[in-house]
């Protein structure tokens, strides 16, 4: 169960290329497209609501899918 508000950065990238850098504070981070998510991401294979990402504390960190169309990937494996 997430819970901890533990400082994540995230680099963007799009390709090789560094589009911006957000440090988030938070104990659940929605990712996707929506206004309402934490963490914002406007590109063509991302869900309107793609996934969460859960913070339990210091090296605890679990991505979890929601259902996107496309998948989610950490560094190039897919997340199941």
């Amino acid at each position: 169960m997430a819970g901890a508000k533990v400082p994540l950065t995230f680099r963007i990238f799009k390709g090789d290329q560094l589009l911006r850098e957000e440090r988030l504070s938070l104990s659940v981070i929605k990712l996707g497209k929506v206004p309402s998510a934490h963490l914002k991401l406007d590109d063509e294979t991302v869900s309107r609501m793609h996934a969460i990402i859960e913070v339990n504390g210091p090296g605890d960190v679990s991505i979890i899918d929601l259902g996107s169309t496309k998948g989610t990937f950490v560094n190039g494996q897919k997340v199941n």
